[in-house]
């Protein structure tokens, strides 16, 4: 289970956006990254985690400051402790980003537009001794029209209910469910659910960018009928300077999306990625009759429980 804190007025739930960094994916990436991109990853990398290494350094002193300070000082320390975290958070989502094939999830809130569909989700990538890993991973999503969504992979379950503003993980291999309650506005909402994995990622804040750090071209590809749907399309093709990672040449990153405004979802996506090869998406036996209510709800016999029980 990935989750990433970005909502400062919510309990710590949270990720990714809508890149994550899917394990069960390891063998294949870590093989490619090891033989053809570990020097300049690794360049790169050390640098953030000497950052990282800094801050939390910075923010230890502070908090032992705080311990014998006055009320003022406390205060001025934890504003302090605050944006240093948030500093932290940033570095350790582009480690994650730098280090992790795109995976993308439906986002929400989106309210009026019920859907239902199976989703499919495909790598292939070429290593550098020639091997291929072509690797495919299927789930279903659901959403009804008061927003709330549900991301159901093969081990796990994962569910948003922003009407009873509460959060459900479910695993179907113990019968058990974790509830995370949230507050305050959502603005931003993604889940994906594949494999051995279940993602979420809750924010506040607008969607996240991919690489906050690079200048994107897009491309409008226009309209075309994609499992039929009426989707527009865009291509936006993202250069990763040389040296950002330790890399001795320009990256280029294309992500093709396909998203149909009628139904508020992405319907197809192909993200291109030198490092971690091509990545796609789809959703398709596509439905837009309501789910069924129960779907949002744990099953009644699943029983409460907390992470590592």
């Amino acid at each position: 289970m990935t989750r990433t804190l970005i909502v400062y007025v919510f309990c710590a739930l949270a990720v990714r956006a809508q890149n994550f960094q899917p394990p069960s994916w390891g063998v294949g990436q870590g093989q490619g990254a090891g033989q053809g991109q570990g020097t300049g990853q690794g360049t790169g990398q050390g640098q953030q985690q000497q950052q990282i290494d800094q801050i939390n350094a910075r923010m230890q002193v502070l908090r032992q400051q705080s311990r014998q300070a006055d009320q003022a000082t406390r205060v001025d320390n934890q504003k302090q402790i605050n944006q240093l975290q948030s500093q932290l958070e940033h570095l350790r989502e582009q480690q994650r980003r730098q280090n992790s094939p795109p995976v993308e999830a439906q986002i929400g809130p989106i309210l009026g537009r019920p859907v239902s569909g199976k989703e499919t989700r495909h790598t292939t990538q070429t290593l550098m001794d020639g091997t291929v890993v072509d690797r495919s991973e299927s789930s279903y999503f659901h959403r009804d029209a008061a927003g709330r969504m549900r991301a159901e992979g093969p081990n796990g379950v994962e569910i948003f209910d922003p009407v009873a503003h509460v959060e459900y993980e479910l695993i179907p291999a113990k019968k058990t469910y974790i509830r995370y309650p949230f507050s305050g506005n959502v603005a931003y909402v993604s889940l994906a659910a594949f494999g051995n994995e279940t993602h979420s990622h809750i924010s506040s804040d607008a969607a996240p960018n991919t690489f906050p750090d690079q200048t994107g071209v897009t491309e409008d590809l226009g309209l075309k009928m994609i499992n039929g749907l009426m989707a527009k399309g865009s291509r936006v093709t993202i250069t990763i300077p040389a040296g950002a990672l330790g890399n001795n040449r320009d990256i280029k990153v294309v992500n093709e999306r396909w998203y149909s405004d009628a139904l508020g979802a992405l319907v197809k996506s192909i993200n291109t990625d030198p490092r971690f090869g091509v990545n796609e998406y789809e959703l398709t036996e596509i439905s837009q009759s309501a789910p069924d209510t129960s779907l949002f709800t744990p099953p009644y016999d699943y029983t409460l429980t907390t992470r590592g029980h």
